[in-house]
């Protein structure tokens, strides 16, 4: 499969012609505040992400997301490395959720959250973001974006809980089966 975002919406006309089809379009989401919500009691701990768990980190993020969205183990190795933080949710020795944020400016941008389909609706999205949250913010981050599909209502709703609000111009995402 192939996929495109189309980030200004000036590719449209010719990947129609080129046989691909807009399957989603992607939003971004800022918070400009401090604010967290309430988060339920879970059992399991946050912690850094390491280098020997990658393979884990693939397993889930094919789970947790459907092409044209997996990321390869090279990218979740490189995101390891540089991210200005990457936590995992650990239950019981086993990675079922990660969040990955890097700093952008005078801000940060999560770039990923996934979490095992096993676990999703029981608050592990929730201390993921508020951990990454809380670990940009140490580091000066002052404002905090992030990307989602249009149609994940879900994570919307988390989102929306910790103060994100839609920012810009939606960006449409055009895929192609090859």
């Amino acid at each position: 499969m192939l996929a495109w975002a189309d980030v200004g919406g000036w590719a449209g006309t010719a990947l129609q012609r080129r046989g691909f089809r807009r399957s989603n379009r992607l939003i971004t989401l800022v918070k400009e505040d401090w604010f967290l919500p309430p988060l339920p009691t879970v059992p399991f701990a946050l912690r850094p992400a390491r280098e020997g768990e990658i393979a884990g980190l693939v397993r889930l993020d094919h789970a947790a997301f459907t092409p044209p969205w997996w990321l390869g183990p090279h990218t979740l190795l490189r995101m390891v490395h540089r991210a200005a933080c990457f936590l995992v949710a650990d239950h019981e020795g086993r990675c079922v959720g990660y969040v990955e944020g890097h700093r952008v400016r005078q801000g940060a941008h999560i770039g990923r959250l996934a979490v095992d389909p096993a676990f999703q609706g029981r608050g592990v999205g929730g201390w993921l973001l508020a951990g990454a949250l809380r670990q940009l913010w140490q580091q000066g981050a002052q404002r905090i974006t992030l990307n989602t599909q249009e149609d994940n209502l879900r994570s919307r709703r988390l989102y929306a809980r910790f103060g994100f609000h839609p920012t810009g111009r939606p960006i449409d995402v055009w895929e192609r089966l090859i």
